[in-house]
């Protein structure tokens, strides 16, 4: 296809809707993120693989589809977190002390949809903020109660640790195939260094932009 005169490119703000804007963008030969590319990193189950491929370091994790496989990949893990496959604001998302709970948890997402089952990554929480390539910045995010992951603030820029955080969003992106575009990358710091959490490929969400 061909653009109309005077169109730049087309993008959304919106998780739900981005992929779709970058293939119409490519359709019409606009600039845009690769649309396989940010489809991989909505599908967290695929993004943990292709992430885990490159070895890039992450939880360990097992999609599952059933609470009897929630609760078999809770007991090989440990402690868990257990959230929606697809989906976005850390909806559905909540901590898993025991095999039990989690699989009590998962029934009621797995209604919906398949869930993702990770082992619990202990440290705090940053997201690196990327476009095209460039990182503009790391957040330092605060959350509320466990065992839940809702935030209720951010202090940006974050200096300390800026640089390792930047290098480890970076290489997920790379091994997603992520290199155009917005992108908001949550990280984990753990006691063994960065673990990325998930990959966004969008601006941030709240005040962050």
């Amino acid at each position: 296809g061909t653009a109309l005169p005077g169109l730049r490119g087309i993008t959304s703000s919106s998780e739900m809707f981005i992929g779709a804007a970058a293939t119409a963008a490519r359709q019409l030969g606009l600039p845009s993120a690769d649309p396989a590319a940010i489809a991989c990193c909505r599908d967290k189950a695929a993004a943990r693989r292709a992430l885990a491929a490159h070895g890039v370091p992450v939880p360990g994790f097992v999609p599952c589809r059933t609470a009897d496989e929630v609760r078999a990949a809770a007991m090989a893990l440990g402690r868990v977190v257990v959230k929606p496959n697809p989906g976005t604001g850390s909806i559905g998302v909540r901590a898993c002390a025991d095999p039990e709970s989690a699989a009590e948890w998962a029934a009621e997402l797995l209604r919906s949809t398949e869930v993702l089952v990770e082992e619990e990554v202990v440290g705090p929480e940053f997201s690196v903020e990327v476009m095209s390539g460039e990182v503009i910045g790391v957040t330092r995010k605060h959350l509320g109660p466990h065992p839940y992951f809702v935030e209720y603030g951010h202090d940006f820029p974050v200096v300390t640790g800026s640089d390792e955080l930047g290098a480890a969003a970076l290489t997920a992106l790379h091994a997603v195939g992520l290199t155009g575009g917005p992108a908001h990358v949550e990280l984990r710091w753990s006691a063994a260094g960065p673990r990325i959490i998930e990959i966004n490929p969008r601006l941030a969400g709240g005040l962050i932009p």
